[in-house]
């Protein structure tokens, strides 16, 4: 696989007699298969994953063809686990074994710290980059109300179809304190004659042509990057608190949420819900006072008669 060329840290780290390794490698035949099979992605998909932009895919990409220990095709029979967390299972056709459904073509090709096994008609995909964006939002629970919404805007194509773009997307709580504390605001994006404000509101959270790979040490001053409305959005690291602050007011989750992998780009979790610069604020519904209990009234006495006290 050229593609390991290209991630030099991959390349010491095969090359480390220390580190024991089972190697699916598929031939040229099964990359040119692949790249026609992805054509949909466009001819370029897999230079793109030779480019700096695309390494966390690629990376998962060739993880997902190695595997701890050494397996010689013999012990093929079950569940054999990737390095990038990927089950593939390993079985026999007509004798002859096959990993994930593949054809082992050539295989028990032994190194010094390790087995290799060629295949022939496809690549290994791994489930890391099997769905887009959008697939992948509606995928992950924590992100079904911002999913729901690109489906609202009518953007849902668009988001599974752009390459590269980085989403910042805002989470179910996030969107759940603001329907909670602002409902006005809320039924003000939902309702389908403000569609466009939605669509401006949700293209403000896509960063295009970029892929930004935060919480990485390459990334310490990442700067502005332009989004799908064409309005630049700026991403600032804090040192002190170790944090990346979106349009300065999103703090980007560093932990299990950030740089989720997708198709077509990556997914950062943001703590808000971010509004492109000119956006006006719907005027604040006046709260509904209900309908008072009726009072009887009545005059007032202006002369209090005297009591004259029995005898």
């Amino acid at each position: 696989m050229t593609l390991v060329n290209s991630t030099s840290g991959l390349i010491d780290f095969l090359n480390n007699e220390k580190v024991v390794l089972t190697v699916f490698a598929p031939d040229d035949n099964a990359m040119q298969n692949f790249a026609l099979s992805q054509s949909y992605l466009g001819s370029s998909f897999l230079k793109d994953l030779s480019r700096k932009p695309w390494a966390f895919h690629r990376d998962c990409f060739l993880a997902n063809h190695l595997a701890e220990n050494i397996i010689f095709t013999s012990q093929f029979g079950g569940t054999i686990e990737t390095l990038a967390g990927g089950a593939l299972p390993s079985s026999f056709n007509s004798g002859k074994p096959t990993i994930n459904g593949l054809l082992v073509s050539d295989g028990n090709i032994t190194v010094n710290n390790g087995v290799i096994h060629v295949i022939s008609q496809q690549p290994i995909q791994p489930p890391c980059i099997g769905d887009n964006i959008h697939q992948r939002l509606q995928s992950m629970e924590e992100f079904e109300a911002f999913s729901e919404l690109f489906d609202l805007a009518g953007l849902a194509s668009t988001l599974g179809s752009l390459r590269p773009v980085s989403l910042l997307a805002p989470t179910n709580s996030v969107l759940n304190s603001i329907k909670v504390n602002t409902p006005y605001f809320w039924e003000y994006l939902i309702d389908g004659s403000n569609v466009q404000e939605l669509r401006n509101i949700l293209e403000y959270h896509m960063i295009v042509d970029n892929i930004p790979r935060f919480f990485h040490d390459e990334i310490k001053n990442p700067g502005n990057f332009v989004t799908q409305t064409g309005l630049f959005i700026e991403v600032t690291y804090d040192q002190t608190t170790d944090t990346f602050i979106a349009a300065g007011a999103a703090t980007l989750d560093r932990q299990s949420l950030s740089n989720i992998l997708a198709q077509n780009g990556l997914i950062h979790t943001i703590d808000s819900l971010l509004i492109p610069p000119g956006f006006t604020l719907p005027p604040t519904m006046a709260p509904v006072t209900p309908h008072p209990t009726k009072v009887p009234t009545f005059e007032p006495v202006t002369q209090v008669p005297s009591v004259t006290p029995h005898p």
